[in-house]
């Protein structure tokens, strides 16, 4: 797909596949090319079943992990052997499945979130950030029309909502503006509107968070995607 009438920031690179395993296998060759050029290593790894894939498709791959730590983007507040934990899915598809002696560390959450706000103004920026994308224009769990959410100055905040029976956490975009370079994975028809959106409409980050890192990250940003997610943009 050739978007010769998209207009796109100078430092957004938009990947378009044809299906939606290439979407995955050519967002893990990213990963992993940029993981083998660094000796130390702090990613930021996204939540939910839709980067499972992407999760699979690395721990394929014969990498050396140590100095390795991985932050969660968010975590639902629930038990680690939860179905809805975050923690959960990312040890079943990633860490397990890694075949050799070493595995990155995960930053594990829990309640004690001063002492781990306090930790992450101290340890290095993220190298990578690996986010969702949602079709509602939210990433991690900054979710549109919270203001508080979109502009805390902390680096973990603390989301409660009425639509599910658990609260979350969530990175805030401040820290998450730390971040070396940005990966979106996003797939579906679902997904098609909020991605249009956030890249050719007004901007309006209360109604799409993911349009605050948009335009206010100023290193390369990739958005990964399949043809379905990509149809209401104009090419």
């Amino acid at each position: 797909m050739n978007f010769k009438n998209l207009i796109l920031p100078k430092n957004l690179f938009l990947n378009v596949s044809d299906n939606v395993i290439d979407v995955f296998k050519v967002a893990a060759d990213q990963f992993c090319e940029f993981h083998i050029n660094k000796q130390r290593r702090l990613y930021i790894m996204p939540g939910g079943n839709t980067p499972i894939p992407f999760f699979k498709n690395i721990a394929m791959n014969q990498l050396d992990w140590i100095n390795t730590s991985i932050l969660l983007s968010d975590e639902r507040m629930v038990p680690r052997l939860d179905k809805n934990s975050n923690y959960k899915t990312i040890k079943t598809h990633l860490i397990d499945n890694i075949s050799n002696s070493s595995s990155p560390f995960i930053c594990d959450y829990n309640d004690q979130l001063g002492k781990l706000d306090s930790y992450l103004s101290e340890i290095e920026s993220p190298d990578l950030s690996i986010l969702g994308f949602g079709k509602d224009g939210h990433t991690a769990s900054i979710f549109p029309n919270k203001v508080e959410l979109l502009h805390s100055n902390k680096n973990i905040i603390k989301v409660n909502n009425s639509w599910e029976p658990f609260n979350r956490v969530s990175l805030t975009l401040k820290y998450i503006l730390k971040s070396k370079i940005i990966m979106f994975i996003l797939k579906g028809r679902e997904k098609a509107s909020s991605l249009n959106e956030c890249l050719t409409g007004d901007y309006n980050p209360v109604k799409f968070p993911v349009q605050y890192l948009l335009k206010n990250f100023k290193r390369k940003i990739y958005i990964y995607c399949d043809k379905a997610a990509a149809s209401a943009l104009k090419y």
